[in-house]
């Protein structure tokens, strides 16, 4: 059992998660994902295909290769769950909305770059203030919704400035 764990210390990250995503039975998309956002957001993107071993031939644990300047492993892979969580729960908010709020939804809160309140007043037959009124009634919808869903306390975490 003992020679099976080193092996995979051994190996390259890439590797030995490429060996879990086997074993665990994760999705390529996901797979791909989450190793992404990760690299990106740890900045280790250059060390996934180093093998965990130093130039003396000594075993390292991966955690030696990581400098951390901000949130530790386990902070960060809380985040980004809570926020795969948030999104998912978003998405289907947004399936249960039809008509102007659905609209509103789409292209106001979820757009990159979203529509001014008259460009959407126009194309819906409504004047810019209704726009408003209806986009403030749907956030207040949405923070219910998803308290109910996830729990207040991770709405705190998100409080808008």
């Amino acid at each position: 059992m003992g020679q099976r764990n080193n092996l995979q210390w051994d190996l390259p990250a890439e590797d030995s998660f490429l060996l879990n995503k086997a074993i665990y039975g994760v999705p390529d998309s996901v797979y791909r994902r989450r190793i992404d956002e990760f690299a990106q957001r740890l900045e280790v993107t250059h060390l996934l295909d180093k093998p965990i071993r130093n130039d003396e031939g000594k075993s390292i644990t991966r955690l030696d290769l990581l400098e951390s300047e901000g949130e530790n492993f386990d902070e960060e892979l809380a985040r980004v769950q809570i926020e795969d969580r948030l999104r998912e729960k978003i998405h289907e908010f947004g399936e249960t909305l039809t008509g102007k709020e659905r609209v509103i939804f789409e292209q106001r809160l979820l757009a990159e770059e979203p529509k001014t309140l008259q460009d959407i007043g126009d194309a819906e037959g409504v004047s810019r203030e209704r726009v408003r009124q209806i986009e403030k009634r749907l956030i207040g919808k949405l923070r219910e919704y998803l308290g109910k869903e996830l729990g207040e306390s991770v709405l705190e975490v998100y409080e808008p400035a």
